[in-house]
């Protein structure tokens, strides 16, 4: 057999991409590794190299605002909960993780609650995110402050 799957969202895809590729996937019961061959549209996730076959390669993005700005001397925190954490910074740096300098950036990730629906906790984290995002501005150590509040 043969699965080939395409999403815009990229988050989505890599999700399904390790419980097809992933011996040791453990987040819920397979049964079994599925025996197939599997390809993505694109490469989903460059640094995990998934899905491991693709028929489109993924676009470079080059020169994006974060590189710019800390290139610039522009001191920035990014700060979300994990259910949003990559739009403020992977996606915000070109589908790269981790720090373009990181004595200019500060990420901070407030992790998500799991096993609660939305609509049983739609606040999700945004005091927390709030609270960090507002010591960050007091501190007067950030040129540029970005945040994404998912609720």
């Amino acid at each position: 057999d043969a699965v080939v799957t395409f999403n815009f969202r990229a988050d989505r895809m890599v999700m399904l991409a390790k419980a097809l590729e992933f011996a040791d996937f453990d987040k819920f019961d397979r049964v079994r590794v599925p025996k197939i061959k599997y390809a993505g549209m694109l490469q989903y996730d460059g640094e995990l190299k998934l899905p491991n076959k693709f028929l489109v390669s993924p676009p470079l993005i080059e020169r994006t605002s974060g590189e710019y700005l800390v290139k610039n001397g522009v001191r920035t925190f990014a700060c979300s909960e994990t259910v949003k954490f990559g739009h403020v910074t992977f996606f915000w740096n070109g589908n790269r993780s981790g720090y373009f300098d990181e004595t200019k950036e500060e990420y901070i990730e407030i992790p998500s609650d799991s096993g609660i629906t939305f609509n049983e906790q739609p606040k999700m984290k945004a005091l927390e995110i709030a609270e960090k995002t507002r010591d960050a501005i007091l501190s007067g150590k950030f040129d540029q402050v970005r945040i994404n509040l998912p609720n």
